[in-house]
């Protein structure tokens, strides 16, 4: 029999399920020490994405409290025939001294808006605007792949520390950015410290096959603006959630006026989405009549999306993995929402939960480790589970009447 395929010991599961766990633990609490944001635009662009560009700047020196001078507003001239060039000694240079400059760990907000597109290999672009007659004879493209190398290029154990970069694009076929992340990760058995791991995450306007809505600034709110506005609103919650490029993405996607497609996800690097350090925002008052203050209206708050789970073990895991499991999983609770349903034992283990949607990552960690498999259940949960007030409320446990239905 071939030994990667012979059934693991007790001892075996015990071991992989306690390390796939903690891998799996993906939201950390990291203390940056620095937070910057570069956003950029092509002089030539004619979208109107320099506006966009100044209102991402604007709201995410707000979010994080971040002085001006950790906002870099690269500008891509006219007269640059080679943009490539201009990514690497301008926007990839100044991103490297900043992310040198200090010890510690860093968080770069990378921001593009303006055209997306594929030059003539089919790789894709980010785009200026039509050629400039007298200085350029094509569109100014930048390829991805240049960005890309940049920002998931390796950083060993350095004293100035790991820069993690979350990537906003507000273009055209933006979702072409997916890679292979397997070219990213540590190989089994050199696991490094999470801590020490660099992630890299993008959330694009479309998928890789659709335009952006344009930027009609009167009648519809660009994917920036959207983005901005849904910042806005966890933030200005009485109970702020975690704020994650993954929830960002199930709130707009959710919006019942949202523009089609709907905004895509790529984790790029790293073993966790960033989990923004965000302070406090002023929320502007909606034009809803009402209470002056938004946070005091009823229908502020959106209501919790959750997802029904059944997640099996395939092995006969004893008690001891079945309790691992399970008090991990209540530990997780209180930051991540995560409810068990029930726990069932049979040849293996079956766990039935609910988690809220932008935290299915942590339940998909354990499924990559190859030791359970993950079943959606249903998707549309709107409600909280009522079996902790059911439980929890006085009276003897006296038999329940069957409910009279006709």
């Amino acid at each position: 029999m071939d030994s990667s395929k012979r059934p693991l010991t007790t001892p075996d599961v015990e071991a992989s399920l306690r390390e796939a766990l903690e891998n799996a633990l993906t939201q950390r609490k990291i203390n940056y020490k620095l937070v910057f944001v570069a956003t950029v635009t092509f002089e030539s662009d004619n979208t109107g994405s320099r506006e966009d560009s100044k209102a991402f700047a604007t709201a995410m020196k707000q979010a994080f409290r971040m002085p001006a001078v950790n906002i870099f507003e690269f500008v891509v001239p006219k007269q640059e025939h080679d943009p490539h060039a201009y990514w690497y000694l301008e926007i990839a240079k100044k991103i490297g001294e900043v992310s040198q400059s200090i010890q510690g760990r860093k968080l770069l907000l990378l921001h593009f808006a303006g055209h997306g597109g594929f030059d003539n290999n089919g790789r894709f672009c980010l785009e200026g605007g039509p050629p400039t007659p007298g200085l350029s004879a094509g569109t100014q493209k930048i390829q991805w792949e240049n960005v890309e190398r940049s920002l998931l290029s390796s950083q060993g154990r350095m004293l100035s520390g790991v820069t993690d970069v979350a990537v906003i694009l507000d273009c055209c076929f933006s979702g072409a950015v997916e890679t292979d992340r397997t070219r990213y990760q540590v190989s089994t058995g050199q696991q490094r410290d999470p801590t020490d791991v660099k992630i890299v995450e993008v959330l694009s306007a479309t998928d890789d096959r659709t335009t952006t809505e344009g930027r009609d600034l009167v009648n519809r709110a660009t994917f920036t603006r959207r983005f901005i506005q849904e910042i806005r609103t966890m933030i200005g919650r009485s109970d702020p959630p975690p704020v994650t490029f993954p929830a960002v993405l199930a709130a707009l996607n959710k919006e019942s006026q949202s523009p089609k497609p709907l905004a895509t996800y790529h984790f790029l690097s790293g073993t966790a989405p960033i989990l923004f350090p965000v302070t406090s925002l002023e929320v502007a008052a909606g034009p809803i009549s009402g209470p002056s203050n938004p946070r005091a209206m009823g229908t502020w708050r959106r209501p919790e999306h959750n997802v029904a789970l059944k997640v099996h073990f395939p092995f006969s895991a004893d008690a001891e993995s079945i309790s691992t499991v399970v008090k991990w999983l209540y530990k997780l609770r209180r930051d991540f929402e995560i409810e068990i349903i029930g726990v069932n034992k049979t040849t293996s283990t079956i766990i039935f939960l609910t988690v809220p949607y932008e935290n299915l990552h942590i339940l998909y960690r354990l499924e990559v480790s190859s030791l359970c498999t993950v079943e959606r259940i249903c998707e549309n949960i709107y409600s909280k589970n009522l079996l902790y007030d059911i439980l929890d409320s006085p009276g003897p446990l006296d038999p329940v009447a069957a409910p009279i239905t006709g």
